[in-house]
């Protein structure tokens, strides 16, 4: 959203610009000439004499009424008069827009010493500061559900997919996917790194849930471009610094070499959190979701372009390239190595969406105690929220999905579903194994195996 602001903001002022160039040019070009030819014989020399006294009085009343005439009514009678008043509109509210964020985030003493301490709004939160929560996920297991609901229900500042607290109201935790990369090994070969993160840098996809932006917005790149050569070494930094910072520090010689190449990266994760939740959500129900946004044509089609660079670059040293799979093996392999990922990497609580409310989880994430609350002021408007028994109260009951519903009961997966042979699968005709550990996974996370589980 900012972005796109920005870029609107950044194309009025152009329009602006040339509004008022083509001004001064429709005012130079008015300007009249009082050039006339010359006679062509003695015998009209008398009557063009006599013609030139009338019409010498023309221009001078002409260019009298230009001078009376102003730069506002030039510009209003122009073909981009509606570009000038399109760059007033969006330029004031966006001006407006971006110094109210600037003083309230990052210089929000301002607001203190102006109104002699009448007015005391939160500290800043610098990208380095600790927050309260990460809640990571998988894609479609509801993270932007859950973000919406901590938002609307307590008031708090939970950004989906986006930790970056200096210039996005952040500042009490994120709700993410792709921040579950501080979960997951790096590949062992640095150079198997640099083509994983090729992968990923190449270019800017906006429906996998990722850009440079979402961790720091400090590398000077330019905002106008989505992405261009500066954003793609900001993104190479970013993968360096937090792909498996929240893991155990590597050893050996092959640590030293990685700490040589990546400029630091294992001095940790960027933005550090007092508290990570693992959300998880039925296995059937996350691939039903995955199918129908990453498969073209339907469930026999194909993996989408925009995700198989993601799944090449996190599991590719396992899986190799997944266009070799069926588009439900791919999203089912890469749910199975992601969610073990993060499960492996041990410090994180799970919950199930389908059964947890919004008062569960803040619980969980520890909001509810003075003892492990980041902003204290939190407290009082929390528990009184969450202590608020009544009917009415949607904090206390489980979250259903409003946000980003792409699978409208249009496709309902069962275990069959997932054997070989079916729907693309190059793997012998009625092969479990991919069953088998879906099945598998389904236990671990505390579902039952039946298909008919309710949905988020």
């Amino acid at each position: 959203f900012t972005f796109s602001f920005r870029l609107l903001a950044s194309l009025s002022l152009s329009a602006v610009t040339m509004t008022a160039a083509a001004s001064n040019s429709n005012l130079r070009q008015r300007r009249p000439t009082n050039n006339k030819k010359k006679a062509k014989s003695d015998n009209n020399k008398i009557k063009e004499k006599t013609e030139n006294k009338d019409e010498a009085k023309e221009p001078e009343s002409e260019v009298a009424a230009l001078e009376d005439e102003t730069m506002w009514s030039v510009i209003r009678s122009h073909w981009s008069f509606p570009l000038y008043i399109i760059s007033l509109v969006i330029g004031v509210p966006y001006g407006l827009f971006l110094g109210f964020n600037y003083v309230v985030l990052q210089h929000p003493e301002w607001v203190h010493s102006a109104t002699g301490g009448l007015i005391q709004p939160r500290p800043a939160v610098a990208i380095g500061d600790p927050r309260q929560l990460l809640i990571v996920g998988t894609m479609s297991s509801g993270t932007s559900q859950v973000a919406e609901d901590l938002s609307k229900h307590f008031r708090l500042e939970i950004g989906h997919e986006t930790s970056e607290s200096t210039s996005n109201f952040v500042r009490d935790g994120t709700a993410s996917w792709f921040h579950g990369v501080r979960f997951l090994p790096k590949p062992d070969d640095v150079e198997d790194f640099v083509k994983a993160a090729a992968e990923i840098c190449r270019d800017f996809i906006p429906s996998m849930g990722f850009h440079p932006r979402m961790f720091r917005d400090d590398s000077g790149c330019s905002t106008r471009e989505n992405w261009s050569s500066c954003w793609r070494r900001e993104c190479l930094k970013i993968l360096q610094r937090e792909w498996g910072c929240a893991l155990p520090k590597k050893s050996g010689a092959w640590d030293s070499e990685w700490e040589e190449l990546t400029d630091g990266a294992n001095k940790g994760c960027l933005s550090p959190f007092q508290t990570t939740l693992h959300q998880v959500r039925h296995p059937l129900r996350t691939i039903e979701s995955m199918v129908v946004k990453f498969c073209k044509n339907g469930v026999d089609g194909s993996l989408h372009e925009s995700f198989v660079p993601f799944a090449n670059a996190l599991f590719g040293t396992k899986h190799g390239n997944f266009t070799q799979y069926s588009c439900i093996e791919g999203t089912s392999y890469y749910l199975l190595d992601y969610t073990k990922g993060i499960k492996n990497a041990g410090g994180v609580t799970q919950y199930q969406v389908e059964a947890t409310s919004p008062c569960q989880v803040i619980k969980l994430a520890g909001f509810l105690d003075a003892d492990t609350l980041v902003y204290p002021d939190h407290l009082e408007r929390l528990q009184a929220t969450c202590q608020d028994i009544n009917f009415d109260n949607k904090a206390l009951l489980p979250m259903i999905s409003t946000k980003y519903t792409v699978n409208q009961g249009d496709l309902q997966l069962t275990w069959k579903d997932f054997e070989g042979g079916r729907h693309g699968s190059t793997r012998p005709q009625g092969d479990s194994t991919l069953v088998d550990l879906m099945q598998q996974l389904t236990i671990e996370l505390g579902y039952e195996l039946h298909e008919s589980v309710a949905s988020m």
